[in-house]
């Protein structure tokens, strides 16, 4: 029996297939989506040609290769591979380019698609070239962008609240923006093949809809009143192939909600299920919850390798003893904390410990931007973070919203690493002309508009800079 095997890295995407004909052992090998090569190798003994298959398997396996002989795992098609490898690896022109001569070969229009927008990449296309591929763009959009959308092309038509937006990146189906998710998309989103390589999924409010309003169903049942959407969306069998994920209303012509500013900072998304998205994402590079509560005691223990950004805000809980302790977070550069508007009678929800975790945390080696607003940590705050490791690290430092005084601005001005700094964001504190000053005088780079003139010693209640959140 024949034994087959791929290999794909940012570089190659190769099959090689083994098989025993007697004494004679049989290798085919090649670029995926090409003929390739074939060599026949005899031996005295079936045993013996047996043993050296054995051998040049385990080299091929140790060198990489995955086994994909039927009965191994589903056998997949050459269109199939070369997707994967897309998937595997998707700034990888290569792979695109293989994908679309295999297309092409095949009297596929969508390789067409794939190259010109490749060579819509290259910088130093006059413009006259440039218009000509821009309209060969718009020319197969016309003719075959309903066709590949499949049953998604009608979401494009909705009305402007609740209108998709599909794009494609390099020929490939690659985001999916949702401003109002309703049912029906979500079922259809998730039954449509050509989903199979979208990498960016952006969901922003979803509808209210209550059993009666949608069609119920076993992909309904057990949901959440208000959220089904959220429920189907969640079933969804291609949640590993995502890269970027953002739940709750945002600004969509920005590519973070990091540089949003606060007017966007609405929330209309329940948060019950944003972690049965991200337990389903192992791939995940940038994860945006704009949502009510999601579970972060759950979220930030997550295996997250390729976390680079984590932006969470309008939770009333934020678990950063379980983010601190997460192994997996080796990558992550961008933390951007701003909670939801102190409910009456609750304790901040960004205090003095959820510094100590952070400041504290051995994972955290690749952090470079830390926003922690709307906390009460004021001064002693500062004082945690100054004395910490993490402060040689990094390039901006957000405390916007909250009771830093005088006294911790002296602190920052005296720390080391607040001088290589980008910007200190100290907007909406307690500072005076004083600690302004202090500031400057050390050549730091801060912003400080509009600081409260209160008693930093006040209730928390009586302090304005814990309602700067969303109040709903």
């Amino acid at each position: 029996m024949q034994r087959t095997f791929t290999y794909s890295d940012a570089k190659s995407h190769k099959f090689w297939n083994v098989e025993c004909v007697g004494t004679d052992v049989l290798v085919h090998y090649g670029r995926l989506g090409t003929d390739g090569q074939k060599q026949t190798k005899s031996f005295p003994t079936e045993e013996a040609a047996i043993k050296q298959m054995e051998k040049l398997i385990k080299e091929k396996t140790g060198k990489g290769y995955v086994e994909t002989t039927a009965g191994s795992e589903p056998e997949r098609s050459t269109q199939e591979l070369l997707e994967a490898a897309i998937l595997a690896h998707p700034e990888d022109r290569a792979a695109h380019a293989a994908l679309a001569d295999y297309l092409l070969e095949n009297g596929d229009p969508w390789g067409e698609l794939i190259t010109v927008q490749l060579a819509l990449e290259d910088e130093s296309l006059t413009s006259k070239e440039r218009d000509k591929l821009r309209k060969q763009e718009e020319a197969l959009f016309a003719e075959y962008r309903t066709t590949w959308l499949d049953t998604l092309a009608e979401f494009e038509q909705d009305n402007e609240y609740e209108r998709a937006q599909f794009t494609f990146v390099r020929g490939i189906l690659a985001r999916a923006e949702f401003p109002y998710l309703r049912v029906t998309q979500a079922r259809k989103f998730v039954a449509t093949p050509v989903t199979r390589m979208v990498r960016e999924l952006y969901i922003g409010a979803c509808s209210y809809e209550e059993p009666g309003e949608y069609e119920e169903g076993p992909d309904t049942d057990g949901a959440e009143e208000g959220a089904a959407s959220l429920f189907v969306m969640a079933s969804w069998k291609h949640l590993a192939n995502i890269r970027k994920f953002r739940l709750g209303e945002g600004d969509y012509t920005l590519p973070s909600m990091e540089e949003a500013p606060e007017e966007y900072y609405n929330c209309h998304t329940p948060g019950e299920y944003a972690d049965a998205f991200v337990r389903q994402m192992p791939n995940i590079e940038s994860l945006e919850l704009l949502c009510h509560d999601p579970a972060t005691s759950q979220i930030f223990a997550r295996k997250m390798p390729n976390l680079k950004v984590l932006l969470v805000y309008h939770s009333r809980n934020y678990a950063t003893d379980k983010l601190a302790a997460n192994d997996s977070l080796g990558q992550l550069t961008h933390l951007l904390f701003h909670p939801k508007a102190l409910d009456f009678d609750d304790e901040p929800y960004l205090q003095v410990k959820n510094y100590r975790h952070l400041a504290n945390s051995k994972n955290l080696k690749s952090l470079k931007h830390l926003r922690l607003r709307l906390s009460n940590a004021g001064d002693e705050g500062v004082k945690v973070l100054v004395n910490s490791e993490l402060m040689n690290q990094l390039e901006t430092l957000d405390l916007k919203h909250g009771k830093v005084t005088d006294a911790g601005a002296s602190l920052l001005a005296t720390c080391p690493g607040c001088k290589n700094m980008l910007n200190l964001e100290l907007s909406y504190n307690c500072l005076t002309n004083t600690g302004q000053e202090a500031l400057r005088e050390a050549g730091i780079k801060f912003t400080s508009m509009s600081q409260w003139v209160l008693d930093p010693d006040a209730d928390d209640e009586e302090m304005e800079y814990l309602f700067a959140g969303d109040i709903e």
